[in-house]
């Protein structure tokens, strides 16, 4: 399974988020998808993002973990959200969409899981 990780900066640059900036973002998202994400609330992760709360193929979530206060991502301290797209090679068409607007997301990193 693959697993690509966009990164979505705010105005500032850094990895502070808005809830209202946040559901913008997931807007974003639905329209470049064609899809209609889900929000949903973890004890530990606070609010995301995901196609259905079972089916994380496209997760949207904050840079940011709840309870200690470290950033998810801390190789990217100035995305303030990012877009996991799992099983990427089972959905193309979701990469070739978010790849399509570099004004948008920026690719961190691929991994193999």
């Amino acid at each position: 399974m693959t697993e690509v990780i966009f990164g979505i900066q705010n105005e500032e640059k850094d990895a502070i988020w808005e809830l209202r900036e946040f559901i913008a973002v997931s807007e974003i998202v639905n329209s470049c998808l064609n899809i209609k994400l889900e929000m949903g609330e973890s004890v530990t992760y606070g609010d995301y993002f995901s196609t259905t709360p079972d089916d994380e193929i496209v997760y949207l979530h904050t840079n940011e973990l709840i309870d200690d206060e470290e950033l998810l991502e801390q190789d990217f301290p100035e995305y303030a959200y990012l877009l996991y797209i799992n099983e990427a090679e089972n959905n193309p068409e979701y990469l070739a969409a978010i790849e399509a607007r570099p004004d948008v997301f920026v690719k961190l990193r691929t991994t193999e899981v």
